[in-house]
């Protein structure tokens, strides 16, 4: 994959298995600094593993994606280590009867566990 992300930040939650690890090594190939959300250090010291593989650019940061404060913590901490804050966000980790819905039209009330 061609590094086409060099520069960007990506902040992935649930990013330390399935479908959000497969996601954060994809955008550490294309170049991009990616930092991992999950509940469990250990989980998340065991992606790392498998990320540093690939990339030096990748973190984990503790978290719990279905609580409005832990998540604007992390938030705030991720961007805080990036002068330009964050370009990318996916969230992977997370069950809800939210269906997609474009990142401008979220809120913290509408999403269960919040």
């Amino acid at each position: 994959m061609a590094p086409d992300l060099v520069g960007k930040v990506a902040l992935i939650t649930g990013g330390t298995s399935g479908v959000g690890l497969e996601t954060v090594l994809r955008l550490a190939c294309r170049g991009a600094h990616v930092a991992v959300t999950g509940r469990g250090p250990e989980r998340g010291e065991s992606a790392l593993s498998r990320l540093r593989a690939v990339s030096d650019k990748v973190s984990f940061e503790p978290g719990e994606g279905g609580d409005a404060a832990s998540i604007t913590d992390l938030v705030a901490r991720v961007a805080a280590r990036h002068d330009d804050g964050i370009d990318i966000l996916v969230s992977a980790g997370a069950t809800a009867e939210v269906g997609p819905t474009p990142f401008a039209e979220m809120s913290l009330e509408a999403m269960p566990g919040t």
